[in-house]
């Protein structure tokens, strides 16, 4: 068995890996959009409302993507959500004076976030064989983060260089060159089910056999909110290093997709998931004990390895159990959960943190996946049925 579904699938996705990688590049460079509206003037309060106006959004915008891809397939949505995002961020240069307008702007391009993350997702499962399923669709998955590594930087590069003025025009060439590569795919039609009537989000979710898979990815989601919105504050208290931190786990994230998860395809795939959640909630529970920058450089290897390896097993158990033609409605649930768990951490753990301090909130996140990982463990043994 090929690991592609043709010859073309091979170069298509290669294609989609790309254009995603160009298209949430542009998104990445506005981890400087701060700095811009500083220089515009604005206050912190308001500078805070417009850089998480794009959060809610997308989850939102996620569970919109199911029936869109549902009724158009994979590649028309996922196209028109890289156009939008890319409008959004194009509009910012002639906004962002604008709290009301540049706020506007930034829930457009959440929007657009949330459809083409699952509809590139469904595009590029499409394109593969069950042969290497996991460690391919690992390498996919990967183009969704790694920009986060080279957008700051470059967007710091633009305004050390130039100022703030066409930082936007600047930062949204990677997007317009994705749209382009985008648009010479292959358009395929949506999938033609078999009998029935096409599942919905509640139908998705009442099936035992993967409930897991969602409960999975807004619990992870939550364990990973907590890197992007108190793990810097955390470490600064303990005066770690924060990269000791951010360049080990990103290391370890990459470089398990493009070399550990071809040997990973070949083991069991209970195992893997729950080796993935296993290594997660003890890595903040070493967070939790440990101060120390070793301990914090383990922590950074033992999350980066189990958030890599979990969540492309994670697709390929919940395609085991849905309908081809109803793979972009999973797709799109797994992904508004993983979202949503991200969203929670913020909003929950500030409650938790202003009564109890981080460490515990750090310690309750590692309870909670060790929660999780105990029935995923029971798969292992066999006591819980596939």
């Amino acid at each position: 068995m090929q690991d592609f579904r043709d010859a073309l699938a091979r170069w298509e996705f290669a294609a989609v890996c790309a254009a995603n990688f160009l298209a949430f590049l542009s998104a990445s460079t506005l981890a400087l959009f701060a700095v811009v509206l500083q220089k515009a003037g604005h206050s912190d309060a308001t500078i805070g409302l417009i850089l998480s106006a794009g959060a809610a959004p997308f989850a939102v915008a996620a569970l919109a993507a199911g029936p869109l891809i549902t009724r158009y397939g994979s590649l028309k949505p996922m196209l028109a959500a890289m156009v939008l995002m890319a409008v959004s961020h194009l509009a910012l240069e002639l906004v962002h004076r604008d709290a009301v307008l540049a706020t506007i702007a930034r829930v457009l391009g959440g929007i657009g976030g949330g459809i083409c993350v699952p509809a590139g997702m469904l595009y590029a499962q499409t394109r593969l064989t069950e042969r290497r399923f996991v460690y391919l669709f690992g390498i996919f998955t990967s183009t969704l983060p790694l920009p986060n590594v080279l957008g700051p930087a470059l967007a710091e590069l633009y305004l050390d260089r130039f100022g703030a003025d066409g930082f936007f025009l600047a930062t949204a060439a990677p997007s317009l060159l994705g749209i382009a590569l985008a648009s010479v795919l292959r358009r395929g039609e949506p999938l033609k089910r078999g009998g029935g009537r096409p599942l919905s989000y509640l139908a998705v979710l009442r099936l035992k056999e993967i409930r897991l898979v969602y409960l999975s990815y807004l619990a992870f989601g939550a364990i990973l909110g907590f890197g992007s919105s108190y793990m810097a504050v955390l470490l600064h208290g303990r005066e770690v290093p924060v990269a000791y931190y951010f360049s080990t786990y990103t290391f370890c994230v990459f470089g398990s997709r493009f070399v550990l998860m071809s040997k990973v395809q070949a083991l069991s795939r209970d195992m893997v998931i729950f080796a993935g959640a296993l290594l997660q909630a003890t890595a903040f529970l070493l967070l939790f004990l440990f101060a120390s920058t070793p301990v914090t450089v383990l922590v950074g290897l033992l999350y980066g390895l189990g958030h890599s390896v979990m969540f492309p097993s994670l697709t390929a158990w919940a395609n085991q159990h849905i309908p081809p033609a109803d793979r972009g409605t999973s797709t799109a649930l797994s992904q508004s959960m993983f979202a949503l768990g991200m969203t929670l951490t913020p909003l929950v753990g500030g409650v938790v943190v202003g009564h109890l301090g981080l460490d515990a909130l750090v310690l309750l996140l590692s309870l909670l996946g060790f929660a999780v990982a105990l029935p995923l463990g029971l798969r292992v043994k066999g006591l819980r049925p596939d």
